[in-house]
């Protein structure tokens, strides 16, 4: 009596429908009930992964071929400059929020010596360059504003709204 009734926890059910796969596979069809992943044997599993993955690689390009490649054109200084590369350095660490000491990291200037391998340690900006850089463009930016404010005495134009002094 104890062989009709299978013993065990959930990966013993799983092995041993696994060995049925075929009845359990047709009695599934026949009853239009969805597969259960588990119950299908680890090499038919992988075939069919194999098989989902063409489809979805085909699906992803046009034809099957090979196909070219989209490359875009960096626009950007033609040259090194001391003042570009200063520049450059200066936009990357205030744009993405980075220390002034990514300019003193060695790691950084190694990477910015392998993009030109002529340059010299004078040619690399430091941290201190780079806080005085910002500074100026800062209280240029500053002086600017004050020039267009003293322009438009009449009225200021803020968020797309003029505001008329009186």
């Amino acid at each position: 009596m104890r062989k009709a009734f299978h013993k065990g926890g959930n990966s013993s059910c799983r092995f041993h429908i696994r060995q049925h796969y075929k009845v359990y596979n047709e009695k599934c069809k026949s009853a239009d009930i969805p597969v259960n992943h588990w119950a299908i044997p680890r090499p038919i599993w992988r075939v069919m992964e194999e098989e989902k993955d063409v489809a979805t690689r085909g699906r992803m390009t046009k034809k099957q071929g090979q196909q070219l490649l989209d490359f875009k054109t960096a626009v950007g200084p033609r040259e090194f400059t001391r003042s570009g590369i200063l520049q450059a350095v200066a936009t990357l660490i205030a744009t993405n929020n980075q220390p002034l000491a990514l300019a003193d990291n060695p790691a950084f200037r190694n990477a910015l010596v392998s993009m030109r391998p002529k340059s010299t340690t004078t040619d690399l900006p430091s941290s201190y360059d780079v806080k005085v850089y910002l500074h100026n463009k800062f209280v240029q930016r500053i002086v600017e504003l004050e020039e267009e404010i003293k322009v438009s005495n009449s009225s200021i134009r803020l968020n797309g709204f003029e505001y008329i002094r009186t």
